[in-house]
This record gives structure tokens, sequence and C-alpha cells, in this order.
């Protein structure tokens, strides 16, 4: 039969509130007290009942992180980022997946109606602001990464510097003029904003934009895959580089031209944003953003009360220079 709260204070001899305190990190106990406590648990293997501990405390212990997908491992590098910031806490986590527009908003409203979590991170979900007005005023800390939005604390990136540095280095340094683009989602925050900084750039520049090097895509490999294939079967000219708006599309851009011949970085230069762990391996130049960090600070962020202040963070990106658009 395990051991009781009771039985650990007689052991300490101490009240069970002073035993609670001690397994709550109180600041009220004394260290001479905590000792005690410490070697009756010990000596007694006791383990606290978490569910008693989150009905004392009417909390779940838990952050909920809602993602739009599972595909690819930039979720999964802000997600482990997240974990990271939580493991030396109380705190456990709980991930959906969702699939669509409307199993993002019944996702969501799950989490915030059922309160079977104490914060809720949303990451690059298509939520109407409709939706986001109504969850704000619910009783419970709701953090949004990639999007910002009045009352709710979020955690962003500077895309438009990001996308200065990338464009900078292949019309400055490697001396490009005819430069694709492979654009992301419409109405995803972070496609909007990286392809407004591009345009803004072409238009500062001086830069022609081609429309038919202006290809469509929904940040996956396989848009971007199916795009660059047509391009080439149709036997349309290509730039001399193409710059994709994340990583995963700069892969399918890559995958394309191996299959049709073309040489990367001979006959053209590819970029992409974001740089997770394939990009690495695959040598892509591409534009860093620091996910461990996004996510511990989303986390940070989630762990905080309701009413505290809804902070804004914006981080700051960096051009990784490698292989797939030459060395210097």
């Amino acid at each position: 039969m395990s051991p009781t709260l009771v039985e650990v204070s007689r052991r300490a001899g101490v009240s069970t509130a002073t035993v609670s305190r001690v397994i709550n990190k109180s600041a009220l106990v004394t260290e001479a007290t905590r000792a005690k406590v410490m070697k009756a648990i010990r000596e007694l293997n006791y383990h606290p009942s978490r569910a008693a501990r989150m009905l004392a405390r009417q909390s779940t212990e838990t952050i909920g992180v809602v993602f739009p997908d599972i595909q690819g491992g930039f979720f999964a590098e802000v997600l482990h980022g997240i974990d990271l910031e939580v493991t030396d806490t109380r705190y456990h986590l709980i991930t959906a997946f969702a699939h669509g527009t409307q199993d993002e908003s019944s996702l969501v409203e799950g989490f915030l109606y059922e309160r079977s979590v104490d914060g809720l991170i949303l990451m690059n979900l298509a939520l109407p602001e409709e939706f986001l007005k109504t969850i704000s005023t619910r009783d419970m800390r709701v953090v949004l990464i990639d999007r910002p939005a009045p009352g709710f604390p979020s955690v962003c990136i500077d895309n438009g510097t990001g996308v200065v540095s990338a464009l900078a280095h292949l019309t400055e340094t490697r001396g490009y003029s005819r430069i694709g683009f492979v654009q992301g989602p419409i109405g995803t925050y972070d496609a909007e904003e990286r392809w407004s900084a591009c345009k803004a750039f072409a238009r500062d520049k001086g830069l022609i934009l081609n429309d038919s090097w202006i290809l469509n895509g929904d940040f996956s490999e396989g848009a971007a895959f199916a795009a660059i294939d047509q391009l080439i079967l149709s036997g349309g000219e290509l730039p001399e580089a193409f710059f994709c708006l994340n990583d995963h599309m700069a892969f399918g851009v890559m995958e394309a031209c191996r299959k049709h011949g073309v040489s990367i970085p001979g006959d053209l230069a590819v970029v992409g944003f974001d740089d997770g762990y394939t990009a690495r391996l695959l040598r892509l130049t591409t534009v860093h953003v620091p996910l461990h960090e996004m996510g511990r600070l989303a986390a940070s962020e989630a762990m905080k009360g309701k009413d505290e202040d809804a902070a804004h963070h914006v981080l700051q990106t960096e051009l990784v220079i490698r292989d797939s658009c030459g060395s210097n």
C-alpha cells in the first residue's frame, strides 16, 4: 500500500500543510524543515498525487499546443523548444495537429471550453479575426506563434530583414538579376510578410519581377516540385536563382532540378527560409530562424497568468550561406 501524506507528516514531525508546501516548493518553508520533510519522503518512498495537486491548485499543470500539421521539421523543432522550456517545471504538454481551418477552430474551442489545459500555444493557424476576438475574452492565457494579434502574447520573426539579407546576397554578392520566387499560401501571416518584403526589395532596387518566375506554393515540398517540374517541361526559361519562401519548397525545387538534370548551383541557385535540420543536411543556403527560441519563449509566455501583460516578441534572423547558391 502506498504511503500517504499523513504518514510523511508524522515521520517528519510536521503538519500535512507543511508537507504540501514542501512538495509545492513554497518559499514559506525553512531549509531545515524542507530537508526534514524530504528525508521522510525518501524513506517512505512517497510519490505525491498529481491529481490531488491539480485539485488543490485548481490547475491542470498542462500546456496545450496546436499546430496546423505534423509534416516537416519546422514544427518539430519549435515543439522541441517548447518541451525544453517546460522540462524543469511542473507542466506537461498536450499536442494536437489540425487538419484544415474548421478543425483548427474546433481544437482550440475544445481546449478552451473543457479547461483541459492552463495555457494554450497556437502556431500559424488560419483562425478568423472574429474567432480570435472571441477567445481573447476566455479565462486562459493563449499565446500565438508567427502571428501577432491585439490582446495576445505572441512570438514572431523579423521576416522583412530575413528577406532583404537573402535577396541582397543573390543580387549584390552573387550578381544575379533574374530571380524567381516560390510563394507561400495566401493568407498565411509569414507568407504574406515575406512576399511583401520581396516586392518592396524589388521596387527599391529596380529588380524586375517576371510573372513566369513567380510560382504559387503552399509551403509544401510537393507543390514546389510540381511548379518547377511544369516550368521545365513547358520549355520555359529558368531564372538564375529561385528564392523560396520556406525550406520545404526549396527542397521541392532542388528535387525537380535533380530530376531534369539542372545543376545546383551551376545552372540554378536556390535559397530557402527557416533553416531546419534538413536544410543543414542538404547544404541549402537559407535564412536561419531561431526555432528552438521561438518555442521556449512561447512556452514561457503560456505558463504566465492570464492577467499578465501580453508581450510581443520579434526574433531576428540570419542568412546562412551554404552550397545551393555558391559558397561565397
